[in-house]
Parts: C-alpha cells; sequence; structure tokens
C-alpha cells in the first residue's frame, strides 16, 4: 500500500514536499495543503499504516522500525530537491528520518520543518500516556485540544481511535536521542504560543541539532495551531524550501 496519499502530479515543479501527521493523525491532515501549494510544490502527504485504508497493517510501536520502512519508501521519490514537514510526533520522525536519509547514503531534504514539538533531547516530564487506561487517556486528549468533543465522547469512534493512538504515543515515549548528532540542513520550528508541549526554550532547542540555519516561528494558539494558519504555515515553508534552493551549491 502506498505511504503517499492525495499527490497530485505537477510538472512544473521543482521540488516535494512530505509532510507527516502527529500521533493519531493520517494524511487527511495535509489533503487541503495538495491543492493550496504554488505549482511549482508538490506536496505529499504520507499515511502512516494502520489507519484509514492503511487500517489492517500493523501499527509501528518503534521509532527505528518505522523510520526504516518510511525511508525505503519515500527514497524512490527524492529525484526532485525536497523538505520534510512534521507536526507534534511527526516533527520526531521527520528528524529521524532526515537522520536514516542520510546515513543510508541517499538524497537528504533541503529543509526541515518540525512544528508543535519540543526537541528530541529536552525530556516531557510527563507521565507515558500509552501505559494509561482508556479514561486517562481520554481525558488528556480532551486537555490537549484538537479532538472534537463530540470524537471523545463517541465510544465507537475512540474504540477505533485509542490502539492508534497509544501505538504512536509508545513510539514516542519510547524513543531515545542524546542530542550528540546533527543534520546538515537548515531547521525552521513552528509553535502555538499556548502549546503546553512546545514551549519557547524546548523548541529553541532545535537550533543544537543543525549544522546549517536554525529559525523559530510562533503562532497564536495551542498545539494545534496548524489547523487555522495551515495556509500561512504552508506558504512560508514554500517560501524556504525554494530559498534553500536559490543558495545551494552549484
Amino acid at each position: 500500500m502506498s505511504w503517499i496519499r492525495y499527490r497530485r502530479g505537477r510538472p512544473d515543479a521543482v521540488a516535494r514536499l512530505f509532510c507527516l501527521p502527529f500521533a493519531g493523525g493520517t494524511a487527511q491532515t495535509y489533503r487541503s495543503w495538495v491543492a493550496l501549494a504554488p505549482a511549482e510544490l508538490e506536496i505529499c502527504p504520507i499515511q502512516l499504516p494502520g489507519r484509514e485504508e492503511r487500517s489492517r497493517e500493523p501499527l509501528f510501536v518503534r521509532m527505528a522500525e518505522l523510520v526504516r520502512e518510511l525511508a525505503a519508501a519515500i527514497e524512490p521519490h527524492t529525484d526532485l530537491p525536497y523538505g520534510i514537514f512534521g507536526h507534534s510526533m511527526g516533527a520526531r520522525v521527520a528528524f529521524e528520518l532526515t537522520r536514516k536519509l542520510r546515513d543510508d547514503g541517499a538524497r537528504g531534504p533541503v529543509h526541515l520543518f518540525v512544528s508543535g514539538s519540543r526537541a528530541p533531547h529536552v525530556p516531557s516530564g510527563g507521565p507515558d500516556l500509552h501505559c494509561m487506561n482508556d479514561a486517562d487517556l481520554i481525558e488528556e486528549l480532551r486537555q490537549l485540544g484538537g479532538t472534537p468533543e463530540d470524537v471523545l465522547d463517541d465510544a465507537e469512534t475512540m474504540a477505533g481511535l485509542l490502539p492508534v493512538l497509544r501505538a504512536d504515543f509508545e513510539v514516542l515515549e519510547t524513543y531515545h536521542f542524546d542530542g550528540e548528532d546533527r543534520v546538515d540542513c537548515d531547521i525552521t520550528a513552528y509553535r502555538g504560543a499556548a502549546d503546553p508541549c512546545a514551549s519557547r526554550a524546548g523548541t529553541q532547542e532545535w537550533g543544537r541539532l543543525t549544522t546549517g540555519r536554525f529559525t523559530l516561528k510562533t503562532y497564536p494558539g495551542n498545539h494545534f495551531f496548524v489547523m487555522p494558519h495551515g495556509r500561512s504555515i504552508l506558504n512560508e515553508t514554500g517560501v524556504r524550501i525554494f530559498r534553500s534552493l536559490a543558495e545551494a551549491p552549484v
């Protein structure tokens, strides 16, 4: 089954943007970006196993296994220069994917975009969500925002969603990075001003993980600020990708 959904062929594209979802999320998160992006930028929303049309496939519970399979899946699509965007869990996956592609000798991204996430070497200080019982986990989701109340209150819907969330949280909560390795592409970090998961100090730490330039931008909103500000974030992301291309050595 394809890892890329909603992709629209763009003959004028000079770059691609691979977009990774948050925990429990799907490629649907970035479907609107496919149409909103300029003709020169092809959006490639990533669909992880265990959800929607891939619901029969086993869920990943370890970062290394997920990144190994994901790197193999996107490597054939790196014939154009590209960036990687990830929100929340997707930010950590995007960083590890960048490292994996580099270690495999594949073409790396020209720019890495990390959203709604503290740097991976910054401890969370919170409980392990994947070990919580259903009621406590649902309450944590309620506090985080982003999941509609009618979804949280629908037992049947949550019965299908909770296993996906637990697996994704296990990916995050069993993953360890010591902060000793840096990537060579520029990193741009986005955060919501009221996001409890990505303080300014914790997000600023991404700057230690690149030999290139680092930019931090704060948007109004909570952890899911990308929803109301999607168009603005996409526009800025495109500008930064094209700037990276223009400044790349010939």
